[in-house]
């Protein structure tokens, strides 16, 4: 599967979800794929333009290790390739995207969320 390409059912109903109510709109993914010992990588990571707040992402193992961590990511922005820190040998991982959110006008920092996903890195 190509993780630039997310069909809708990889993506969470918060995603889905108006943000009529000042909530913030965390998308969310099955399934990453990634090629193994390739520090660049094809994502499709993204802040919704309908929030109000800046993103932070960060692609975590299960056991903590952190494989990338963006820039602040304004509403509308996205990301279509990422350096990572570190690359996992191939196999498949438990994975967490962790979405820190922070205010446009002071950055202190807002609710943020973890979403667990399947991460698949392959020859």
């Amino acid at each position: 599967m190509d993780p630039a390409q997310v069909s809708p059912e990889e993506m969470t109903e918060s995603n889905q979800a108006a943000n009529s109510s000042g909530n913030i709109i965390i998308p969310g993914f099955a399934q990453l794929t990634f090629k193994a010992g390739a520090k660049e990588q094809n994502v499709q990571l993204y802040n919704p333009k309908d929030n109000n707040c800046y993103f932070i992402i960060s692609i975590l193992l299960a056991d903590n290790t952190e494989l990338f961590q963006s820039e602040l990511l304004a509403p509308g922005s996205s990301l279509t390739k990422i350096k990572l820190s570190k690359t996992p040998k191939p196999g498949i991982y438990d994975a967490v995207l962790r979405y820190s959110c922070f205010d446009m006008e002071t950055l202190k920092g807002l609710n943020g969320a973890n979403t667990k996903f399947i991460l698949e890195v392959v020859e």
